[in-house]
């Protein structure tokens, strides 16, 4: 059965059906052609009230139309309106229902009101409606206390980053019989970030070598704070060495054969030898000259030339 909550100001209601109080009144100058009325829904008790699903039922000795919704703290509803006749008087209900998401936001919230405008063509018994409005709704009609979950999804306890890097910061927030307010992201103390909706995301830039403290803050419409944090380090970013230019070296030579100052015979085979070595290991080739004219080259040991 669903909960209903009396709303006629000045009955003899039960405390906890108290706590929504209405008022209606008249727009400017009543007249007997069109009107123009204003009723005011108020939750004057402590906890908020939940309007997914709920309906605002009443009387009226005139049809009305779909009325004009307005309402602070509150996502805009989908509404479905009828006004039946029934007898000497009109059965009214107004229905709501939401869209699905943490950032909608469905709770009338202590202190908070609703505006409904209702345009009529005459004059409205307005005794009628307020004897006979009543909020139905799908839950208790105390929903219990509210409660928001925290967890810091990134950056994990103990993570570590290079100075430079983008550090991704997610949390995960979940409002029962509440809703979010604000998720708030500091740096070791400092905000970075105060978002009012989901996705509640951020992100940092890795600065300052050591530890750091990356806290999440989410605070509800009920003033209700919950808070995690977690430690990240940060190192300093490594820069490779300059790679040294390999220096050349030059091969070192030893001709052997023939000797400094040895004679050799005119028309005689002479048989031109070396020793040569090189410190890079890029030696390719050792060439002989005879008189300042190259007679060949030896591109490995031994280096000999007949």
């Amino acid at each position: 059965m669903p909960t209903v909550l009396a709303l006629a100001v000045g009955m003899a209601m039960p405390a906890v059906q108290a706590a929504i109080n209405s008022d209606a009144s008249v727009v400017g100058t009543e007249s007997q052609w069109w009107n123009t009325y204003k009723v005011t829904l108020t939750n004057n008790g402590n906890q908020p009230v939940e309007l997914r699903d709920a309906s605002i039922a009443f009387d009226t000795n005139l049809s009305l139309s779909t009325p004009s919704w307005s309402a602070q703290g509150i996502s805009y509803p989908s509404m479905s309106f009828s006004s039946n006749a029934q007898g000497s008087v009109f059965s009214n209900r107004l229905t709501l229902s939401f869209d699905q998401g943490s950032w909608v936001k469905t709770q009338l919230l202590p202190g908070a009101s609703i505006d409904l405008t209702l345009g009529v063509s005459g004059v409205l018994e307005l005794s009628l409606l307020q004897s006979t409005i009543a909020l139905e709704t799908d839950g208790e009609v105390e929903p219990g206390e509210p409660e928001i979950s925290l967890e810091l999804a990134s950056p994990v306890q103990g993570a570590e980053f290079i100075e430079g890097q983008t550090v991704a910061i997610v949390a995960n927030v979940t409002a029962t019989n509440t809703t979010v307010k604000t998720v708030t992201f500091l740096v070791d103390g400092e905000q970075i970030a105060l978002l009012e909706q989901a996705p509640f995301q951020a992100s940092w830039t890795a600065a300052g070598e050591g530890a750091h403290s990356i806290k999440a803050i989410v605070e509800d419409a009920s003033g209700l704070l919950k808070e995690q944090a977690v430690r990240i380090t940060v190192k300093a970013e490594e820069i490779d060495p300059p790679v040294e230019p390999e220096v050349p070296v030059a091969p070192v030579i030893e001709l052997t054969n023939p000797r400094n100052g040895q004679s050799v015979f005119l028309g005689k085979v002479t048989t031109l030898a070396a020793n040569a070595t090189d410190e890079n290991n890029d030696l390719t080739a050792v060439e002989f000259l005879v008189n300042g004219e190259s007679i060949g080259r030896v591109t490995q040991a031994p280096y000999q030339l007949a």
